[in-house]
């Protein structure tokens, strides 16, 4: 009854390069190929701005500069862009599952010398996206232009989003089920930026392991223990999926380094149970995770009881599930 090893890709970051910096390590529905393949492509402009250069590779891997006209600013002398990528897609490895996935987006100077944007998409903090999520990004001088430019595009793909957003630069964590590379859109409104190369970014870096994406819990911003099914058949697995908050990939860029980390949880299993009178107490099993896990067992007849204590940054929960094993 110990845990099966999960297989994890981890691709290594890229350098960063121009524009963006990329990175990668670890809503409810299970999301197909085709939801990430959609094209993201050039956003669509209005108001007073500029291409002022960009491209794509790919449908989806793309980078572009926009300049708000200065006329419509308070001061001329100053140059507002709409700064806006978006990474690949490319097919997942057969009965892998995708969980999460970062991108970093950067303007200029990173630390106190760097600059804040008036706006970003997405917006800093979490939220759900649902399937054919609309990406918008105002660039209005900070809300000082007598007319505003607006970018609209593709948003992100169905899961959720959290994003940070710092001087010099912002990251964007997907967090979902899928099984394709998702295609991240991040976008900045910045004030004099000191970086403008417009070549587009590689892919989102991820984090995958090799399980079918219905094997695991759905992203969320709250804990989560269950097994997928409650009622198995003797030589079956029992799936256990787990969820831990505010734990997954983390990107700093500083002006000397770029850095991955990750944030990990604490979950200690252990099952108790058997047939009859006969009661077998498993050894506590504990396992360290960033986001989601899902521990496998195959427990003989009976009916059992998993006991699960889940740690994390926001506190800690305790669970007792049951799961019976028929004949």
């Amino acid at each position: 009854m110990s845990p099966k090893p999960l297989a994890l890709r981890h691709r290594p970051s890229p350098a960063r390069t121009g524009l963006f910096a990329l990175a990668s390590a670890a809503v409810a529905t299970t999301l197909v190929a085709a939801a990430f393949a959609r094209t993201s492509g050039q956003p669509t402009s209005s108001g007073p701005l500029k291409l002022n250069g960009g491209s794509c590779t790919t449908p989806t891997n793309c980078a572009f500069d926009y300049v708000l006209d200065p006329s419509v600013t308070p001061d001329p002398t100053d140059s507002w862009h709409g700064l806006w990528t978006s990474t690949a897609t490319s097919p997942g490895r057969p009965g892998w599952c995708d969980l999460d996935a970062i991108a970093t987006l950067s303007w200029g100077d990173t630390g106190p010398a760097g600059s804040l944007p008036s706006a970003t998409y997405p917006h800093a903090g979490s939220a759900a996206v649902g399937p054919q999520a609309t990406a918008s990004l105002t660039v209005d001088a900070a809300g000082n232009a007598t007319t505003p430019g607006r970018l609209l595009g593709q948003g992100e793909p169905a899961g959720l989003i959290t994003t940070w957003v710092h001087r010099g630069y912002m990251v964007a964590l997907w967090q979902g089920r899928a099984t394709i590379d998702p295609a991240l859109v991040l976008a900045a409104a910045a004030r004099n930026p000191t970086i403008q190369a417009t070549a587009p970014p590689g892919r989102a870096n991820d984090y995958t392991i090799g399980l079918p994406c219905n094997d695991f819990a759905p992203p969320g911003t709250t804990f989560l223990a269950r097994f997928a099914h409650t009622t198995i058949a003797a030589g079956q697995t029992a799936y256990l999926e787990l969820r831990i908050p505010n734990t997954g990939l983390r990107w700093t860029i500083t002006p000397t380094s770029s850095v991955q980390t990750a944030v990990d949880g604490t979950a200690t299993i252990q099952l108790t149970g058997g047939l009859g009178g006969l009661t077998t107490k498993a050894k506590p099993q504990t396992l360290h995770f960033a986001d989601r896990y899902t521990f496998e067992t195959k427990p003989g007849f009976g009916t059992w009881t998993a006991t699960v204590t889940l740690h994390g940054p926001t506190g800690t929960r305790h669970y007792r599930l049951p799961l019976t094993v028929k004949t």
